[in-house]
């Protein structure tokens, strides 16, 4: 009989996972943990380990750092009052575009605020305009 292996996920390989789920290019995800692209590459490319200064900063902008480091995922409730006001947000900034914006851009979009916000509970304004002017 011969059976399936699942692959297995390194560090690097699961860092670049979790950044892709998030929907985050890697600048936007090294500028979260405060590193250079070239050093968010080294970390997904397996070459070489972040610190916990790093792992904080990720975790503080909302990204599932235990999945990360261990393989499960961390149990999420929803702060509803959050995501409303993010919505919001999203609508206003996708009337304001100079072109449309498909369902999936602001799903993307609402995403990256909401994981970013979520551990204060409120917006950053200065924040979400960064996020806004990167999903240009």
């Amino acid at each position: 009989m011969f059976s399936k292996s699942k692959e297995i996920l390194t560090f690097g390989k699961k860092l670049k996972a979790e950044r892709q789920r998030l929907g985050l290019t890697q600048a936007a995800f090294a500028e979260l943990g405060g590193v250079s692209k070239v050093t968010q590459a080294a970390y997904e490319s397996d070459s070489t380990r972040p610190d916990i200064a790093y792992l904080a900063k990720l975790a503080d902008s909302g990204v599932d750092v235990l999945w990360i480091t261990t393989g499960r995922r961390a149990a999420l409730s929803v702060d509803w009052d959050l995501l409303d006001e993010l919505l919001e947000l999203v609508d206003e900034w996708a009337s304001e575009r100079k072109k449309a914006t498909s369902r999936a851009e602001r799903k993307d979009v609402l995403r990256v605020l909401y994981s970013q916000f979520v551990q204060d509970g409120q917006i950053d304004t200065a924040a979400a305009a960064a996020v806004f002017r990167l999903a240009k």
